[in-house]
């Protein structure tokens, strides 16, 4: 290698990390649904990483995917699969960094074979083995002590009260004190993503239903959290980079979900859906709420225990008095984030076009229908290697492929 060369950084597309810490063991498997929607989707960190680097795949993607990709004027990183990557570090190449979606037991083991190829910065850093404080520094408790500390410090008027802070309860006795004490509430899983392992009260079920739920959360995690339920206004995440126990602040991202919490999409560039006064808010309280963060890190054991991408999700809300507020600490998510993907997409996208990142296949059918479909209806334009309008799909497709990441782009009205 060329002395001042980057090493590769050898990067895989696990989503299924968070159950698989809960779960502890090296050995885990997730469902099948899950393990297809990790498979489908196993070419999203090449909007990730830089052209030297590899993204390890099951299988090669077909050539007219990655030449629909050449009009882009992109240099993808490497596509490799695990036997052609081992191959050419047996043949005298070296890795950087390993990274993973994000880490667990299971993801350590996987990609053991590669750790001997790794230089000496990442085989130094705290993520290189597994560790057993990390099960705790990946679930939401990381959160709750941030918030704490936030909350504990001078008074800001646009914080929430320290009711917000989650409750541990690790019995179904303390659940149902702790929702007694507020109108609405939401109990979560430790370890859960996008959205997944909530659930909101006062709900529909039955009484009998909703405590086999939640009798089936605390068997399967040892405790759930419960913390009010905020009259939502807008949701936004704060990206990070964390290296060597700084965390560098590298951008804001808005994004959206269901009114069940679940992640539906990004917002990547151009006008938002935000009011523009929602918008202002969030703008105006940005730079105190990435320092209040950042001391969260800190606190929580983040910057000692952690290195690499990191999301941090916030909520614009509207406080009883009719007042708006912002919390800035709703959970840690100690991994790659859609919001770090689509930071990386605004570079693909003309200026004067918006932009939003989405996630195809839950309970919609099948992602090859979709982008043959959208060929027709919504095909890309280009302008200078820039996307224009249209939809891209970010992610293969053939007729067996159910999920997939797209981009959708639309040029704007004032644009000539």
């Amino acid at each position: 290698m060329i002395q001042g060369m980057k090493k590769p950084d050898l990067y895989c597309f696990n989503p299924t990390c968070e159950p698989a810490i809960a779960n502890g063991s090296p050995f885990y498997t997730a469902p099948a649904t899950l393990r297809k929607f990790e498979s489908d989707l196993s070419f999203l960190p090449a909007w990730l990483g830089d052209k030297e680097d590899w993204v390890v795949v099951p299988d090669r993607p077909n050539p007219v995917f990655m030449e629909s990709l050449g009009g882009l004027g992109l240099e993808l990183p490497q596509i490799q699969t695990e036997a052609t990557a081992l191959e050419a570090l047996l043949g005298g190449a070296s890795l950087g960094s390993l990274r993973p979606w994000g880490w667990s037991p299971a993801t350590h083991r996987r990609l053991s074979c590669f750790l001997p190829f790794c230089d000496g910065d990442f085989l130094n850093s705290p993520v290189s083995q597994w560790q057993e404080g990390h099960k705790t520094l990946f679930s939401r408790l990381s959160a709750v002590t941030g918030l704490q500390g936030i909350l504990e410090s001078p008074s800001i008027d646009w914080l929430p009260d320290v009711s917000s802070i989650p409750v541990v309860c690790s019995s179904l006795s303390s659940i149902h004190h702790q929702l007694g004490k507020h109108a609405k509430a939401v109990v979560k899983t430790p370890w859960s993503s996008s959205g997944r392992g909530l659930l909101i009260f006062p709900n529909p079920d039955s009484e009998v239903k909703n405590n086999e739920l939640l009798t089936g959360m605390l068997n399967q995690m040892g405790f759930v959290t419960v913390e009010p339920w905020l009259e939502k206004v807008a949701d936004f995440s704060l990206q990070f980079f964390i290296q060597k126990g700084v965390p560098e602040f590298r951008g804001v991202t808005h994004f959206e979900t269901d009114r069940r919490g679940r992640y539906l999409g990004n917002h990547v560039c151009g006008e938002t859906s935000l009011h523009p006064d929602h918008l202002t808010r969030i703008e105006h309280s940005l730079e105190t709420v990435v320092d209040l963060v950042k001391g969260a890190l800190h606190q929580s054991g983040y910057t000692q225990g952690y290195e690499g991408w990191l999301g941090a999700d916030a909520l614009l809300f509207r406080k009883a008095e009719g007042k708006y507020g912002i919390h800035p600490l709703i959970e840690i998510n100690g991994r790659y984030t859609m919001g770090a993907l689509s930071l990386r997409c605004r570079a693909l996208v003309q200026e004067g076009s918006t932009a939003r990142f989405g996630i195809y296949g839950m309970n919609k059918g099948n992602f090859y229908t979709f982008c043959r479909q959208m060929e027709q209806e919504k095909p890309i334009h280009r302008e200078g290697g820039k996307l224009v309008d249209g939809i891209l799909p970010l992610t293969p497709a053939h007729e067996g492929t159910r999920f997939g990441a797209y981009l959708e782009v639309h040029q704007s009205s004032f644009a000539h």
